[in-house]
């Protein structure tokens, strides 16, 4: 099946255009044939005529032949042109390109009841197809009536000749007047389809963020279609601001309620029941980083379909300066080689909590760097095309068994560090939201390596496939 449109465009143009010149091919070579052969008749016929101009007949029924016709080749023997003349079904007169031999008519059309002219093919002396004129006159003299014969005859093989001449000359014609029909249909294609190609650059500038609706003048025919995008990002666009409303509502919902637990585990605390009061605060810890966790999904997935695009290298080195003023962040050498203008179809506030996410675990197990690179990698709509960024610190690593345990919900391998153990399952459940694919695996730096890859136009994937390792498994 083909799936370009202009493909099978093309396709139903050149077999409609073969079809139909080879029917208007075959049928003017059947129109030519016709009309040389008639024309043929007529030559012959103009024979006759001269034969029966110079023909002149006795009182006493003796015939005489006074002219014969102009053309030479009656006079070069089996020439393939004949005439001859017959009175009462006995050969008077013949040319001499008979030679020996003569023109026999088939019994059933030799007599008529009448006189007249008529055509049919024979057999002639060298066992070829003649297209034979005919002639018969009856004449009275001396009270007597006589039936002569005239008949003129050709070779069928010239009017073969000249239909072949014609069938190669038409052949090239409708060649060349297919492959120009070709060319202006494949020109009319484009020019119909032009209106395609400008919903789709309206539909990128939705995608960069340049444009929040299809607008501008379309064809009839696209004019319901635009009207049932507009209606979809209509429906969209409330979607998101509800589902925003929630997980606000949802964050405030909760907030009074664990600032309310916190306070009991201080209130146990000063009672001197300090081991309550510090399992109820990992409890209360516990919930608040869940509850932020399912917020920052709720948030991703509501901020996916926004068409946000983001400055890849001013987001992360502005979350830079803030890691450098938390815990151990000053100690490390940040290297960010992101060339400057680098864009993600990402919304700012996702890509701040996804980047923010990946340089605190980096800040957490790097021993003293922490490299951090992006690249553009064009693919024309084709998986592999997006926008590549790399993280690679220089700490322990991980074993490619363990890496589906830092991606669970909580799942830490050293728990002597800081932190709930959400914060790669975060980014994960981010770049899913987003359409990305993470891999997670061994850095040239000896450590954890996290590379993401944005796609090129942010799309909602399942969540299979999207996290992958490297070839080598880390430490």
């Amino acid at each position: 099946m083909l799936r370009s449109l202009r493909l099978r465009l093309l396709v139903a143009g050149a077999l409609t255009i073969v079809l139909a010149l080879g029917a208007a091919g075959f049928g003017l070579l059947v129109l030519f044939e016709r009309h040389v052969e008639r024309r043929v008749v007529r030559e012959l016929r103009d024979d006759i005529r001269q034969l029966l101009a110079g023909l002149q007949v006795a009182d006493n029924g003796l015939l005489s032949l006074s002219r014969e016709p102009d053309d030479q080749r009656y006079d070069q023997p089996l020439s393939g042109l004949y005439w001859q003349v017959e009175k009462d079904e006995k050969i008077v007169f013949k040319s001499r390109s008979l030679w020996d031999n003569s023109l026999a008519l088939p019994a059933s059309q030799f007599r008529r009841s009448e006189a007249g002219q008529h055509q049919h093919r024979i057999t002639g002396p060298r066992g070829e197809d003649l297209l034979v004129a005919e002639r018969l006159v009856r004449v009275k003299r001396g009270g007597k009536a006589y039936e002569i014969e005239l008949i003129t005859a050709i070779d069928r093989a010239e009017i073969a000749t000249a239909v072949r001449a014609f069938r190669r000359d038409l052949v090239v014609g409708l060649t060349l007047l297919g492959f120009a029909l070709m060319a202006a249909f494949g020109l009319a294609i484009s020019v119909g389809l032009g209106p395609l190609g400008v919903l789709r650059e309206r539909l990128n500038r939705m995608r960069a963020g340049k444009a929040r609706r299809l607008s501008g003048p379309f064809p009839s025919e696209l004019e319901p279609l635009v009207r049932d995008l507009n209606s979809l990002l209509d429906y969209q666009e409330r979607t998101i601001a509800d589902a925003e409303r929630r997980a606000g509502d949802l964050a405030h919902g909760l907030k009074t309620p664990l600032t309310a637990m916190a306070t009991i585990a201080d209130e146990l605390r000063e009672k001197g029941d300090a081991a309550s009061a510090a399992e109820l605060e990992a409890l209360t810890e516990t919930m608040r980083r869940h509850v932020e966790r399912e917020l920052v999904v709720a948030q991703a997935r509501t901020r996916s379909g926004a068409q946000g695009v983001s400055d890849l290298g001013s987001v992360a080195r502005s979350l830079l300066r803030t890691m450098m003023k938390l815990p151990r962040g000053d100690t490390i050498d940040w290297q960010c080689r992101i060339p400057p203008g680098l864009r993600v179809p990402v919304d700012e506030l996702l890509l701040t909590e996804l980047l923010g996410n990946i340089f605190d675990n980096a800040r957490k197990w790097a021993k003293s760097k922490v490299l951090i690179e992006a690249e553009e990698r064009p693919g024309g709509g084709r998986p592999g095309g997006g926008t590549l960024v790399r993280i690679a610190d220089d700490g322990p690593g991980v074993d490619e068994a363990e890496i589906a345990l830092i991606l669970e919900r909580g799942g830490r391998l050293d728990r002597q560090v800081d932190g709930s153990g959400l914060g790669l399952a975060i980014v994960r459940d981010i770049v899913d939201a987003l359409g990305g694919v993470l891999a997670l695996g061994r850095s040239e730096l000896g450590g954890l390596a996290v590379e993401i890859t944005f796609a090129e136009t942010p799309a909602r994937h399942g969540s299979a496939g999207l996290v992958a390792a490297h070839e080598q498994p880390a430490n």
